[in-house]
């Protein structure tokens, strides 16, 4: 893949990632208002739970490597500096 490309396609997720907080801000302020905080918090657990192992598993295959694990490999496999 070559440098622009590359370049791209982190911009291009960082976006995505932005955007996704935004939905997820609004999800979670109107999850506790239905709900309150404690089971709110409940429904978080899960639903964030389910949608990490996706997202990683999405961000693997954009990027044009391969995941196992549900793309919980691609973090276990990162050193403390890359986690910074």
């Amino acid at each position: 893949m070559a440098d622009l490309e590359k370049e791209l396609l982190a911009k291009e997720s960082i976006d995505a990632i932005r955007r996704i907080m935004g939905h997820y801000g609004c999800w979670f302020a109107e999850c506790e208002r239905q709900f309150g905080l404690d089971q709110a918090l409940d429904m978080e657990e899960e639903a964030g739970n389910r949608f990490f192992a996706i997202a990683l598993a999405r961000m693997a295959k954009a990027l044009g490597f391969e995941s196992k694990r549900d793309g919980l490999d691609i973090v276990s496999e990162l050193d403390a500096e890359q986690l910074k």
